[in-house]
């Protein structure tokens, strides 16, 4: 595919995006369904205060993106001036705390702190919970108290609650659990650094992966509830899948099925990532990178490893990971038919409300990064052969779809899909690669910051 289609494809995402804030500043535009029974309310504001703070993010994203840009192409391999591993991570690191402060202002427009929506029982409810239950009593009496619970807390697993409670012991003060919660989430752009650089062998690519993560939409809308995290634990499942599949070691093997356990244990919705597991693994071991038998003991190895963490859990805490999922997914289920959810509304909404959780341009760039893989495939149709980000993105379209028809997620998936949003910010970042410019990239994130901007000051995503 030339750089021509691509910069159209920037281009046009771009425009995709200002003429979505527009709709959104016009107030036309509607995240969810009233007739399928949820819909995010736009505020009282009229979202005069966003402009102040779009322009001061840009001035600092766009400062870093100039700062940094040199830098980021020299990760590339083969570059003649390569810069040293630690600036690498120095760099990355840096980009993880400049996110912060620019997330701070976007959040600074809505009409809540950052303290009230952690200690809210409506928005989060974990808080309330968590500290004042100590984790043994979470775990062992998960079952019998969970009813006596607020909203979120009583229909999640205890993931969340034991995360809020480790929290806790930081500081029990809402305002920097709120803060601790942002940097956590931030951390997954180290996480997902790691995992392009070791799938791909590409560090410029993981570079602006990691960047593209920090400002993924779904995750600015709903910092600091714990979905945002998500993208963390799930990603700590990737690093160790795709450092398994290259070192062929079945430690890594033994410490991604504890690492699933744990995943489960926080969201069950996001083992919907095994599909991009399953198809990495199979794409190695048709390579012949990775013996069959060598592929089956180790998941072996990795299901022993699950099952003894979960007989470990039940022994020592009484708590039993797979009758806690059926009782939260009957519930689930239960709150779908008592809230008006019709199935049938939310099958092809959703579909709507992830593209706008993902970006509008980065949605663009997805499908143009996949139709750039599929010409460049070498030997078209032979999976040994299948470029990266074609099994990449093919497998997100394959969770999206699966995710999508199961149908417990009806409505609200711009929060609860955020692990999927994160993981397709990588088609975009592909693009930007291959086209090498920092202007394109800059389009990209600008894009990105308009529309959140708008979007986080005149709908109310969080309410206490």
């Amino acid at each position: 595919m030339s750089d021509r289609f691509l910069w159209k494809s920037v281009l046009f995402g771009t425009a995709l995006s200002l003429a979505g804030a527009g709709s959104i500043a016009a107030r036309h535009l509607t995240i969810g369904s009233p007739e399928g029974g949820w819909s995010y309310p736009y505020t009282d504001s009229s979202g005069g205060g966003a402009l102040g703070v779009l322009a001061l993010s840009c001035l600092l994203v766009g400062a870093g993106v100039a700062a940094s840009w040199g830098l980021l192409k020299r990760f590339a391999a083969g570059s003649e001036h390569a810069v040293p591993v630690p600036i690498q991570w120095t760099l990355i690191l840096a980009w993880c705390l400049l996110a912060i402060p620019v997330q701070g202002l976007l959040r600074s427009t809505t009409p809540h702190s950052l303290g009230a929506i952690v200690a809210s029982d409506t928005a989060n409810s974990f808080y309330s919970v968590a500290v004042k239950t100590n984790a043994r009593t979470l775990l062992s009496g998960f079952e019998r108290r969970r009813h006596t619970w607020p909203l979120h807390a009583h229909s999640n697993l205890p993931g969340k609650l034991l995360l809020v409670r480790a929290l806790t012991r930081v500081s029990t003060q809402p305002e920097v659990v709120a803060w601790l919660i942002i940097g956590l989430s931030n951390a997954g752009a180290l996480l997902l650094y790691v995992f392009l650089r070791d799938s791909s062998g590409d560090r410029f690519l993981a570079g602006l992966g990691a960047i593209l993560y920090l400002f993924t939409p779904a995750t600015l809308y709903f910092v600091p509830l714990l979905n945002t995290v998500t993208p963390v634990v799930m990603l700590i499942c990737a690093c160790l899948m795709i450092r398994w599949l290259n070192t062929a070691r079945v430690i890594y093997a033994v410490m991604l099925g504890v690492a699933v356990y744990g995943l489960a244990l926080f969201e069950p919705t996001a083992l919907i990532a095994g599909l991009l597991f399953s198809v990495l693994l199979i794409h190695r071991v048709a390579s012949g990178r990775l013996p069959v038998r060598t592929a089956l003991l180790h998941i072996g190895a990795a299901l022993l490893s699950f099952v003894a963490t979960y007989v470990v859990m039940i022994g020592w805490f009484g708590f039993d990971l797979f009758r806690a999922f059926a009782a939260v997914a009957r519930d689930a289920a239960r709150f779908n038919a008592d809230s008006g959810r019709p199935y049938a509304v939310w099958v092809w909404q959703n579909l709507f409300d992830i593209a706008f959780g993902v970006g509008w341009c980065q949605t663009v760039l997805f499908a143009a990064a996949l139709a750039d893989g599929v010409v460049r495939w070498p030997s078209r149709w032979r999976l040994a052969d299948a470029p990266l980000i074609v099994l990449i993105c093919v497998s997100v379209l394959a969770m999206v779809g699966v995710a999508d028809a199961i149908g417990v997620n009806r409505g609200e998936v711009t929060r609860l899909w955020i692990f999927m949003a994160c993981l397709a910010q990588i088609p975009a970042a592909y693009v930007c690669r291959r086209l090498g410019s920092a202007f394109a990239f800059g389009l990209v994130i600008v894009a990105t910051l308009v529309q959140t901007a708008l979007a986080a000051a005149m709908i109310a995503f969080v309410a206490p």
